[in-house]
């Protein structure tokens, strides 16, 4: 996921199978190895714009060798044909206003460290 997020690549089992504009996307992902085995999402994916069905595409691509054996139940479905990952089309939209309030907290936050 780190080389599609960053350069667009598309790798699978080692080799890059197409190159594409990369999407404004971040993940993370648990810590705990053991919850790759119990829980239906240990990464979750963030993206700053809709998911296109082409990144949903390359997505399923990239993890499909690394699928868990069961099936999950996704609150929001699975992916057609990819019992092991799921998209729930909510993306956060960074407003100017929520920018406005950023930019103020940021300012609250360094005054604060000055009386300090």
């Amino acid at each position: 996921m780190d080389r599609y997020i960053a350069k667009g690549e598309v790798v699978v089992n080692g080799k890059i199978i197409i190159t594409v504009t990369p999407p404004k996307a971040y993940y993370k992902s648990t810590d705990v190895i053991e919850s790759y085995t119990i829980r239906p999402d240990p990464i979750t994916m963030y993206f700053r714009e809709p998911a296109t069905q082409e990144q949903i595409t390359d997505i399923v691509e990239i993890t499909a060798p690394f699928q868990a054996p069961s099936v999950a139940k996704f609150p929001t479905g699975a992916v057609d044909g990819s019992h092991w990952l799921s998209h729930a089309k909510e993306h956060c939209k960074i407003t100017p206003g929520l920018r406005n309030y950023h930019r103020q907290f940021e300012i609250f936050g360094k005054i604060l460290f000055y009386l300090t």
